[in-house]
């Protein structure tokens, strides 16, 4: 099970503290991709056919979201930012239990995620 713990800080007017974890490493090889890559294998191996959308992909951040639309108790639309810094892997992410979010939900927790940094 991965630690879970508040690490970052979110500029503007949040209702709802989202969650965050952070994964220690310094492995070079360690990558915001490879989380990503691992979240959704996880997803899929549990038997979900998520449809995935990849926002941002850099050395240093990736920025994704998935949706899962069946069955109907686990349907959820989340958004996922991962960075990496030199302490480790961050990850921030906002889900809603619908099976879509709505573009102007997905626009205000994209900013948000976006603006958002680590202390």
């Amino acid at each position: 099970m991965l630690p879970s713990c508040v690490i970052l800080f979110c500029q503007g007017d949040i209702h709802a503290a989202p969650p965050s974890q952070f994964i220690p490493t310094t492995e070079k090889n360690m990558t915001p991709r490879y989380f990503a890559d691992f979240a959704i294998n996880g997803i899929k191996t549990a038997g979900f056919n998520p449809i995935v959308k990849l926002i941002k992909d850099t050395p240093n951040q990736v920025i994704f979201e998935f949706r899962i639309e069946s069955p109907q108790n686990q349907v959820q639309d989340e958004l996922q930012m991962i960075t990496k810094t030199t302490n480790g892997i961050y990850l921030l992410h906002y889900v809603i239990k619908k099976a879509d979010m709505g573009q102007q939900t997905r626009d205000k927790w994209l900013g948000l995620l976006q603006r958002s940094r680590i202390k």
